[in-house]
């Protein structure tokens, strides 16, 4: 009996040490893979990070590149002879005060600072939204060139297209995706368009003409200059 017990325990120890040797093995292992899983991912992390520098890097010198293209297309290094005092970037309201001839918004464009010299911008997605808005509320088809003539009763007009991919409307679509600046009694976003425009306004260091509240509010958090012609 007694050599039987002690033979069970013997082999009792055996089994446990060979169990705890197991345990451990798996245990190493299981480090080892943890160890080699955490590498591979720091590694994966790293090169994600240096992928997106790099596109960071040749997304930053494209897009300093058409912007210097868009300066020279629209910028004043293009118009030495034509060095305007003001440039005024119209928005769509007023583009519709300038058709319906209401005079005392014109009369104050036209004298804006006192100054003869001026330039008025206009985006072609101002004029195409302005048409839409007369079609739409008026039923009234408004030619385009009949928008152009009108607006060229203020002085010299300038009309701006963009590619949909240049850096400004990406910033542009970026900033209204973000619904940062909103009319605060409304509580209604700016729309895509006034995006484009409060860009525009940073980006050429021209005079917004608006009377949007909230976009006037924006363009001076952003260090822009803006106008009110409907303003008393």
């Amino acid at each position: 009996m007694t050599k039987n017990k002690g033979s069970f325990w013997k082999n009792n120890i055996k089994k446990i040490k060979k169990e705890r040797k197991e345990r451990s093995i798996k245990q190493e292992a299981k480090k080892k893979e943890a160890r080699i899983e955490a590498e591979a991912k720091k590694k994966a992390k790293e090169e994600i990070e240096r992928k997106e520098e790099e596109a960071k890097r040749i997304r930053e010198a494209k897009e300093e590149a058409e912007r210097k293209e868009i300066q020279k297309t629209y910028g004043k290094e293009q118009e030495p002879e034509l060095n305007y005092e003001h440039e005024l970037l119209l928005d769509t309201m007023i583009v519709y005060d300038i058709f319906t001839d209401n005079m005392d918004v014109i009369t104050k464009l036209k004298n804006y600072e006192g100054s003869s010299n001026l330039l008025f911008l206009v985006l072609r997605r101002i004029i195409i939204e302005f048409q839409n808005m007369m079609k739409d509320k008026f039923g009234e088809s408004v030619q385009y060139d009949k928008v152009i003539e009108k607006l060229s009763l203020l002085g010299k007009v300038e009309v701006i297209s963009h590619d949909h991919n240049s850096p400004l409307a990406r910033k542009a679509t970026e900033l209204s995706e973000s619904e940062k600046y909103y009319n605060e009694k409304t509580g209604v976003t700016i729309s895509p368009t006034d995006c484009f425009l409060l860009q525009c306004a940073i980006e050429f260091s021209c005079t917004l003409i608006t009377d949007d509240r909230a976009l006037i509010d924006a363009t001076i958090e952003n260090e822009g200059d803006v106008f009110n012609p409907r303003e008393p």
